[in-house]
């Protein structure tokens, strides 16, 4: 069987690089998480009361990395508005937002102020979840012990990814117009 090269098929054939559909052996790959710090997603009931009277508005925010190849994560986050000092900080896994799940990662205990940032080596199977966005990060308090406010650790979609697929069916939908095109 003769494969002659058309227009579409050299079209389909730069689609499928340009994506990454054929590529070259795996190298290492950083994958960037983000993540927004709030009351929504904690699993319990969140004491607010201030002792002098009013309500606390905590809130934050931040980012992470992984890294394949030396299997780190790093992360580096803010909050503002807790009830009183953060007393610990952990990423939580694996569990979909409004779950609760163990430690997967101690981020600090005692103290911490914001903003913060740091890393810690983590397991394949640990990377697994991460990927699969099944952690959330929570910062503790002594009036919240259990967490006061979570965030849900979500991938931040690549552009160039984005904009490579969104120019390889362009350059698909104009192979097809140009072959369905009428001979003058």
């Amino acid at each position: 069987m003769k494969i002659v090269p058309t227009p579409l098929l050299r079209s389909a054939a730069l689609a499928a690089l340009l994506t990454g559909v054929a590529t070259a052996p795996a190298s290492a790959v950083v994958t960037l998480f983000e993540f927004t710090l709030g009351l929504g997603q904690e699993a319990h009931v969140v004491d607010l009361s201030l002792e002098g009277g009013g309500m606390a508005n905590p809130s934050g925010g931040g980012t992470a990395s992984y890294d394949s190849e030396s299997a780190m994560l790093s992360w580096a986050f803010s909050f503002t508005g807790l009830t009183g000092p953060a007393t610990a900080m952990h990423f939580h896994g694996p569990a979909v937002p409004g779950v609760q799940a163990a430690v997967a990662v101690n981020v600090g205990g005692g103290g911490l102020e914001s903003p913060i940032s740091g890393s810690a080596a983590i397991t394949p199977e640990q990377a697994g979840e991460l990927l699969d966005e099944l952690w959330y990060i929570n910062v503790h308090t002594a009036q919240n012990p259990v967490g006061e406010i979570r965030g849900q650790v979500t991938i931040v979609p690549e552009p160039s990814s984005m904009l490579l697929a969104g120019s390889a069916l362009g350059l698909l939908g104009l192979a097809r117009r140009r072959r369905r095109r009428p001979a003058v």
